[in-house]
């Protein structure tokens, strides 16, 4: 059951150049050790079964899982350290239609004592433009606000951001949610100046809230 209502409002804005990384970003660098990464079938199963899939959002959308690697994005040339963040299962997805993309990514860490660790890395590094670098298009970043989000979770964060792709602007949010040994990574982007992609973030980020809830 959907059960949770996105009440978000802006805070601060800052307008920034940066390209964007992929969604999935590489999850390490030579100055750091890298999560340990251990995947077994139920730790995939549960990320899988917690994330977005086909059938959640309405047509014209199509798409599915894909393939990607668990670790902290990167934010331009700085990489939060990721060592001692244990990840027992991973799944990506993405969706599409001609206005709007959707991609979401979930870990599955050992236990939320490693969750907490990941979230605190977050916090300590991640600015908006970061959170709009490490989400995963292509283009030239025009402005990134960070926004409030109420939901029943240990950990959520989410930022709004503007960029020029090929001529086109796109609006969008990025979520990032943490919720006991699970992390997830939200992203919906609508063509156009204005965010008018509200109703699919709702539903996007409401599925896997009570997903993680469960």
């Amino acid at each position: 059951m959907v059960k949770t209502i996105l009440k978000e409002h802006a805070i601060s804005s800052a307008a920034v150049a940066a390209s964007f990384l992929t969604l999935v970003a590489t999850s390490a660098s030579a100055a750091t050790v890298g999560p340990s990464v251990r995947l077994t079938a139920r730790g995939n199963e549960l990320a899988r079964t917690t994330g977005l899939r086909r059938g959640d959002l309405p047509s014209p959308f199509h798409g599915g899982f894909v393939a990607g690697r668990p670790g902290v994005p990167a934010c331009g040339a700085h990489r939060p350290p990721d060592d001692r963040l244990h990840v027992g299962g991973y799944a990506s997805a993405a969706f599409a239609e001609r206005d709007a993309h959707v991609y979401s990514k979930v870990t599955i860490y050992r236990d939320s004592a490693t969750t907490d660790v990941a979230f605190a890395r977050f916090r300590s590094s991640y600015t908006a433009a970061c959170a709009a670098d490490a989400a995963g298009s292509p283009g030239q970043l025009i402005s990134a606000t960070v926004l409030h989000v109420h939901v029943p979770l240990d950990h959520a964060r989410v930022f709004a951001f503007i960029l020029r792709r090929g001529g086109v602007y796109w609006t969008g949010r990025v979520y990032l949610l943490g919720e006991g040994r699970i992390a997830a990574t939200l992203l919906v982007e609508h063509r156009g100046k204005r965010f008018t992609g509200s109703d699919t973030a709702r539903l996007s980020l409401s599925l896997l809230v009570s997903r993680m809830e469960d």
